[in-house]
């Protein structure tokens, strides 16, 4: 993985992955990183579609069906979540309230309180994003 992000330009400063389960505290990968795969996916892999098309729905489907249900960011915003103690993420695409489409990412770790209140602050945040772009 790291030498095929290398070829196409990518820093990989800071990225570390020591196997494939994505949840493995051995793992690094940065919101910033996450974020650059995902342009790099739209707009120079001749696999947009289908990897787009594989993202869960906010307020619709999968691991998003009750993230944004009843808010703007229904059927806006299709996201990979992830999840393993006291971390939480999203990486996806978001169409705005404007109409842009954009990509991003959150990461939140080591958060105090539950992972129901954070996973609600998170969609907060995304609802502010909807908004300003």
């Amino acid at each position: 993985v790291t030498t095929h992000l290398k070829s196409k330009g990518f820093d990989i400063n800071g990225l570390f992955i020591n196997d494939g389960s994505g949840v493995s505290r051995s793992n690094a990968v940065t919101a910033e990183h996450l974020t650059k795969i995902l342009y790099m996916m739209a707009v120079d892999s001749i696999n947009k579609a289908a990897f787009t098309n594989s993202l869960p729905i906010a307020g619709v489907s999968g691991s998003l069906r009750n993230l944004g249900k009843g808010t703007a960011l229904e059927n806006n915003f299709r996201a990979k979540s992830g999840y393993i103690t006291r971390a939480r993420s999203y990486a996806g695409y978001m169409k705005t309230k404007s109409g842009k489409e954009i990509c991003l990412s959150l990461i939140i770790n080591n958060f105090n309180g539950t992972p129901a209140e954070t996973k609600k602050k998170m969609e907060q945040i995304f609802l502010k994003v909807y908004e300003l772009f």
